[in-house]
């Protein structure tokens, strides 16, 4: 299988807007405020990924792993993210406005401050997920996680 990788120290912004990733293997990568705007990312390893502040708009990351990925404060909005795992993920303030996470596992997710008023949410994991009075659900939504720390 051919694996693609980012270097494990990124010191300047990278702008990877609308590059195809698809299936890359960037476990661990240091892309804290990336620009990846339409980005592909189906399938990709983004497992303890550091992602702080990105900026994801419209990206494509369905099937996508990224478990335990930081994610604090990253832009969300429109990103594809069917059936990702999102598993004890970090997304305390991020930005998943329309984002469509239909499928997706975000079990033992850590969802604090996130917004996820206006986010596709059918059939999503969201056990043991935690999250907060800042944390903004679509209207009507029933279970959401429980508040506090994770267990």
């Amino acid at each position: 299988m051919n694996r693609r990788s980012v270097p494990y120290d990124t010191t300047v912004q990278l702008d990877l807007s609308r590059t195809d990733l698809s299936g890359a293997y960037l476990e661990v990568a240091q892309l804290e405020g990336a620009i990846l705007w339409k980005a592909h990312l189906e399938r990709a390893n983004l497992r303890d990924a550091h992602l702080e502040g990105a900026n994801l708009r419209k990206a494509r990351l369905a099937n996508a792993y990224l478990g335990s990925a930081q994610l604090q404060g990253a832009n969300l909005t429109y990103a594809h993210m069917e059936k990702a795992n999102l598993e004890e993920a970090h997304l305390e303030g991020a930005n998943l406005g329309e984002a469509h996470l239909e499928g997706a596992n975000l079990e033992k997710a850590y969802l604090e401050g996130a917004d996820l008023e206006t986010a596709h949410l059918e059939g999503a994991n969201l056990a043991d997920a935690v999250s907060n009075h800042a944390t903004r659900w679509p209207q009507g939504f029933k279970g959401h996680p429980r508040s506090g720390p994770a267990g």
